[in-house]
């Protein structure tokens, strides 16, 4: 990524925890390094900081970039564009340092809607949703919104590509808008927090699985897991992924209390009474064992010193380990492509409170750390946020750790292995599906 990257590259001195040394008592374990984190960038935030970015070329010159967001609630305020050398390429609104906070999703996605291989941003302002220009941010399209909470592209048409969106509210509705922005269908139900669209039946369409309800491309309901199951709670996260490669995928549900696996017809396979199972993700954590395994962070109570606790269980159900409590707003987020060794996975943590994020292994210790500077040196864990992607082009995955306040970039200055993949191309639908309440990848 530019010349930044290379010669220019710098290491900030942060006195992070040195793998090989006895953890702390509230932190996991810590294993066998799985690289060295290198800090390469840092960018000053300034005013227009926040706490929702979105990443993804943005002016054509086939590197990433970034859009910072502000809003008051979830009306956006405030949208700017730069790249990673921290140039402001564009911005909307007025930065404002009292609009950097947001507890919530906020409907922004950056996506090649017009498939002209150029990356548009895709956003709901006040009361129309837009088309901006990736380079610009000017309006190429709009058309009302019916709501702001988030936005999902899919490919319920059977297009060559995901064209469609999906607008939901907050709790209670959802309305899916072809590739002209023109209502296709609309439904009122338990919506939980984030859908997602998987292809369930291979006949090209994506179903919708949101809630407790999956959808077929029409509107249709395939099936409804709540009714039966006492399921009382919303929908705070879900991952689907095939665990025991026998070609269908099961379904990870953190379902606000209970943490539950489900297969693609709605069948519950284990169940396990958590207190407030907040996030779910699948990945090939255990290195050496075939399949994948499934991790779910019982957030207790975000309040609670005692909350976070993350846990790993195999496709039946068994418990393979579980962390200390980590604290209560704990997110966990499968990263694959950190060490470039092919089918590994390891679990990314962030807003701990007891400190940085980390990246645990298949037994659930520390074996790397991402040191940062916290906005306030006792509280400041909580407040901060990762994603992770190629940016190098290196087909290993950088880590981007921001706050209101900057932005840190990590690569694994570890050597590559020599059997590295090529760099993968395309759109990462987690990437262009970013949302606030992290599960599938």
């Amino acid at each position: 990524m530019r010349e930044l990257f290379g010669v220019m590259a710098f290491v900030l001195a942060t006195g992070g925890l040195e793998i090989g040394t006895a953890a702390p008592k509230n932190l996991p374990s810590v294993g066998k390094s799985a690289g060295k984190p290198e800090c390469i960038r840092k960018i000053d935030l300034k005013d227009f900081g926040g706490m929702v970015a979105r990443f993804g070329d943005l002016d054509g010159d086939r590197q990433a970039d970034v859009v910072f967001v502000q809003s008051a609630g979830q009306q956006i305020t405030c949208i700017t564009a730069l790249d990673l050398e921290g140039k402001i390429l564009w911005r909307r609104g007025k930065a404002d340092a009292k609009h950097r906070s947001l507890s919530s999703d906020v409907a922004v996605q950056i996506y090649d809607w017009d498939n002209d291989k150029e990356n548009e941003v895709i956003v709901i302002e006040g009361k129309t949703l837009r088309i901006l220009n990736g380079a610009t941010g000017k309006v190429e399209q709009e058309a009302p919104a019916p709501s702001n909470d988030s936005i999902l592209i899919a490919n319920f048409a059977g297009a060559s590509r995901p064209n469609d969106l999906v607008i939901k509210d907050r709790y209670t509705n959802i309305w899916v808008y072809d590739k002209d922005l023109k209502l296709r269908w609309k439904k009122s139900l338990a919506t939980g927090h984030f859908p997602m669209n998987i292809d369930v039946d291979g006949d090209g369409r994506d179903e919708l699985l949101c809630g407790y309800t999956l959808f077929n491309h029409d509107g249709e309901v395939r099936w409804e897991f709540r009714k039966s199951r006492s399921i009382h709670d919303h929908n705070d996260a879900l991952d689907i992924d095939d665990m025991d490669g026998d070609g269908k995928p099961e379904i990870a549900i953190a379902c606000s209390s209970d943490s539950v696996l489900l297969n693609t017809d709605g069948k519950i396979l284990w169940r396990k009474p958590h207190k407030h199972s907040q996030h779910a993700v699948i990945g090939a954590f255990a290195a050496g064992k075939s399949g994948k395994q499934v991790v779910f962070v019982d957030r207790i109570n975000s309040r609670d010193p005692k909350g976070g606790i993350v846990y790993c269980y195999d496709k039946v159900g068994n418990e393979l380990w579980r962390t200390a409590p980590q604290g209560g707003i704990t997110i966990a987020s499968t990263i694959d492509g950190w060490s470039g060794v092919r089918n590994r996975s390891f679990l990314l943590l962030y807003r701990r409170h007891k400190g940085p994020p980390v990246l645990l292994d298949g037994s659930g210790k520390i074996v790397a750390e991402f040191p940062f500077p916290p906005a306030k040196a006792r509280s400041g864990y909580g407040s901060h946020f990762a994603q992770h992607f190629d940016a190098l082009g290196d087909s290993r995955e950088e880590v981007f750790v921001y706050n209101a306040l900057a932005l840190w970039v990590y690569r694994n200055a570890s050597p590559a292995p020599a059997d590295l993949p090529k760099p993968k191309r395309g759109a990462d639908r987690r990437i262009y599906n970013a949302t606030f309440y992290v599960g599938w990848q």
